[in-house]
């Protein structure tokens, strides 16, 4: 691989454009121009979102219950995906062996000769758990700031500061755990999917071209990868990607792993190991209003009244009363809260709807809360975005009607 200068540090914005495309363009590339096997670009259009999302575009999380370890701690993630990484390590400690003086490798690299796992599965959880701990935090910190908190005497109005306090925000600040892991505060090792076996910085493509350059030990490297069901990631050649589509490929090794963990059909794994994060986002939405109002009914126990006469004017001090759950409940019920939510997801997804779209949403989640039942609106509602992903910017469809236009436009010419 050609020496690569492209760093996240670089001043000139030209320059960095200029060396990130001869990398994107050239790194791992047949003489024809086409990408070697076992190569993936995971960071254009919709494959941002791989191991993320369902083959519907439904955000998830692996069920804890997928969830294995194996011969190391480090080594964590999805059940066949840490076995195809175990079968990898040990294929590649035994090629690497058996190569001798047939082939030159180098038992000296940093990276590429005692193979080891420095990054593997992330709880989302637990990340995601932190995030709205940090976000709910900058609400209370707002509150503290502006002095606003006489302007929220109980939990509807707490609940509409919320709302206005993430319409600010913006779409760059995702609340639910849908829109979460589909953001860039989420990560491919969320998916139980990734493994990452350098501690490098994939911002770095010199780093990118000395350590992982195509020498004798990146070739071995890539074809053993390739025989266990793994992809490499373009952009950070040291992240491996468990592939279970590459049980098709007789030559893989993958459709073993998934038949070990009881897995018949590869494409029934996001069904099987993974949840659809929108069923529960209503649930997480009501904990964490109830949550932090009463942090924030603790940071201010008392409401202030005042009150403007002719001549004077008074004040009374009110004890605010922290709230449970059954108490949130008789504030909002549930089709309400079905409504705030698809507020919340019009919010995260850049205002998709304009307000006469929006509103026929709220008609049509009414009437199947109304007529149907709950989860049947709550489906709705979330068909209704998944479905409108497909032509944002960006995205493949996005790319395609562009080029379509140009074709158009050149034809007419």
């Amino acid at each position: 691989m050609a020496e690569y200068n492209g760093k996240n540090e670089t001043k000139s914005l030209k320059y960095l454009f200029q060396e990130r495309s001869r990398y994107y363009g050239n790194a791992y590339e047949n003489a024809d121009g086409t990408r070697k096997a076992g190569i993936a670009d995971i960071n254009s259009f919709e494959t941002v979102f791989y191991g993320r999302v369902d083959k519907g575009m439904n955000s998830v999380f692996p069920k804890q219950s997928s969830i294995k370890y194996g011969s190391s701690m480090s080594v964590r993630g999805v059940n066949f995906a840490v076995d195809a990484m175990e079968g990898f390590l040990a294929d590649y400690k035994q090629s690497l062996s058996a190569g001798g003086g047939q082939i030159a490798f180098n038992e000296q690299h940093p990276f590429l000769s005692n193979i080891k796992v420095y990054r593997s599965y992330e709880p989302p959880e637990v990340m995601y758990q932190r995030y709205i701990g940090n976000l709910m935090g900058q609400m209370l910190e707002q509150i503290i700031q502006n002095k606003d908190s006489n302007s929220i005497p109980d939990f509807p109005s707490y609940v509409n500061y919320f709302l206005s306090f993430l319409q600010n925000k913006g779409s760059n600040t995702p609340f639910t755990q849908t829109a979460w892991q589909k953001s860039t505060h989420s990560n491919i090792f969320t998916s139980g999917l990734a493994f990452s076996i350098a501690n490098l910085d994939c911002g770095n493509d010199q780093a990118k071209s000395e350590f992982f350059k195509e020498d004798s030990n990146f070739l071995l490297y890539r074809q053993v990868a390739m025989n266990h069901g793994f992809s490499i990631s373009l952009i950070c050649p040291w992240i491996m990607i468990a592939n279970p589509d590459d049980a098709e490929n007789d030559s893989s090794r993958m459709r073993d792993y998934l038949i070990n963990n009881n897995i018949i059909n590869y494409n029934s794994i996001y069904k099987l190991l993974y949840n659809q994060l929108y069923h529960t986002d209503i649930l997480e939405l009501k904990n964490q209003l109830r949550l932090n109002y009463n942090q924030f009914v603790s940071r201010f126990p008392i409401l202030k009244n005042l009150y403007f006469g002719k001549t004077k004017t008074t004040q009374t001090n009110q004890i605010r009363q922290q709230i449970s759950v059954d108490e949130v409940n008789n504030h909002y019920s549930d089709l309400q809260f079905h409504l705030l939510y698809a507020k919340i997801r019009n919010i995260e997804e850049d205002l998709t709807f304009d307000a006469a779209e929006f509103a026929r949403l709220e008609k049509n989640a009414t009437f199947f809360y109304k007529k149907l039942d709950n989860f049947r609106a709550l489906s709705y509602i979330n068909n209704e975005y998944r479905t409108s992903y497909y032509q944002k910017p960006g995205g493949l469809n996005d790319y395609l009607n562009k080029q379509n236009t140009i074709e158009e436009i050149d034809s007419e010419d």
